[in-house]
């Protein structure tokens, strides 16, 4: 049952599984080892900054038309209109950089022809089926190249795929592409190593894992890779204190030692009201026709249309969200008396026209708190 209350459909399109890495044949199929539940993991925050190799290389220049993306002191250089995290499923639906992308969702999806792509992780091999193939080195630093194998996916279409591992800085790269083997060694052969820049480090890891802790976390991972962090607050209700909502720059984003990253968080609550998400939904029939009203909505006072026989309900989560209670004003509305429907009594049947205002309340030291209104208008 979804959180509004509407019936989820019996299939795995929904199911959100944790990405964790694979470096093998099997992987040239990207979109079976999605199924599978395994993909590449962009974790990108775990480990402090090894710190620039020994011997700076001479200053970088990039190939015209292209941006830096990376990880601690690695990079690779990618045209500037590839995407970031351009996938469905875990699978890049145009070229794109994959990085950052702790969860994903499981579901039947391909690769489209003529798409190129790359993913980047921070830390050790992802995979206990990783093997290297062949040593070399990028910028007077040793890197570990599992060779470019392309292999059909689930519809037959064939996806090559190739990996470049930095052991030393804890940095891999894979490169996949639909449209040739060539296009993957392409793609590898423009990574770089840039002592004078480092990588934002990923938080979607961090986030995922410690919801109201991932502030001071990602704070401490920027100042172990040389980065200063300013923190912005915004008021969120029903989410956690400290849950991390962007980043600015972007994780992967190569910048200069010292640069201030920007963090917004959720700020703590400034009452009960804030520690509470609250919405609806109504279904207009027999056509299904859902509309839902958002909780900034609500607590603007909204205003819905519906027809006779009609339903609408309310839904809340967070701290308090047992008590929410929806107080009715006029009678064109009635509580819909299924006991065992997930969100009575907070649910109710359009049985006239007319207008109806529904107060939405939780409860904190035995006092209501007014979330905010919907006038329902039943035509």
């Amino acid at each position: 049952m979804a959180v509004d209350g509407r019936p989820m459909p019996e299939t795995g399109a929904g199911v959100a599984i944790r990405r964790r890495a694979v470096i093998t044949l099997a992987s040239a199929a990207l979109v079976v080892t999605v199924i599978g539940g395994t993909v590449l993991a962009s974790t990108l925050g775990g480990a402090a900054d090894p710190g620039p190799p020994a011997g700076s290389p001479s200053p970088i220049v990039t190939p015209p038309g292209t941006r830096l993306v990376g990880a601690g002191h690695a990079a690779i250089a990618v045209p500037v209109e590839w995407g970031t995290n351009k996938t469905y499923c875990g699978i890049p639906q145009q070229d794109t950089v994959v990085i950052d992308v702790a969860i994903i969702e499981a579901c039947l999806s391909r690769r489209p022809r003529g798409v190129d792509s790359v993913d980047i992780w921070d830390g050790p091999p992802p995979s206990p089926d990783y093997n290297t193939d062949d040593a070399t080195v990028i910028d007077g630093v040793p890197a570990e190249r599992q060779k470019t194998i392309c292999a059909p996916d689930f519809r037959g279409q064939p996806v090559c795929v190739g990996t470049i591992y930095l052991r030393s800085l804890g940095v891999g790269f894979m490169a996949a592409s639909s449209t040739s083997r060539a296009e993957v060694d392409r793609i590898l052969s423009r990574i770089r190593i840039v002592p004078g820049l480092v990588g934002v480090p990923g938080v979607d890891k961090i986030r995922t894992d410690e919801q109201g802790g991932a502030q001071a976390t990602y704070v401490d991972v920027l100042d172990r890779a040389g980065l200063t962090a300013e923190i912005h607050t915004r008021t969120v209700p029903g989410s956690p204190a400290g849950y991390i909502l962007d980043v600015s720059p972007p994780p992967g984003t190569m910048v200069r030692a010292g640069t201030v990253v920007t963090v917004t968080v959720v700020a703590e609550p400034r009452g009960p009201a804030d520690e509470v998400d609250v919405g609806t939904n109504s279904v207009h029939w027999p056509e299904e026709v859902y509309h839902a009203l958002t909780d900034a909505q609500i607590r603007a006072g909204a205003t819905i249309r519906l027809e006779v026989g009609d339903q609408i309900w309310a839904y809340a989560r967070g701290k308090r969200a047992s008590t929410l209670a929806g107080e009715l004003h006029g009678t064109s509305l009635a509580i819909n008396d299924c006991k065992k429907c997930p969100n009575y009594p907070h649910s109710w049947i359009a049985v006239s026209r007319g207008k109806t205002k529904i107060t939405l309340t939780i409860t904190a030291d035995s006092k209501p708190v007014v979330l905010g209104t919907v006038t329902v208008l039943v035509r």
